[in-house]
């Protein structure tokens, strides 16, 4: 599974947890978008 297709299986909740604990960027949710 690439990162593009993990995120949009991914709560908008565990994006931002995940971009506060900088695990990602995010420019790189925009660019999988």
């Amino acid at each position: 599974m690439t990162l593009a297709d993990e995120l949009a299986y991914t709560t908008l909740t565990s994006l931002a947890l995940r971009i506060r604990q900088r695990e990602l960027s995010p420019v790189e949710v925009i660019n999988a978008f």
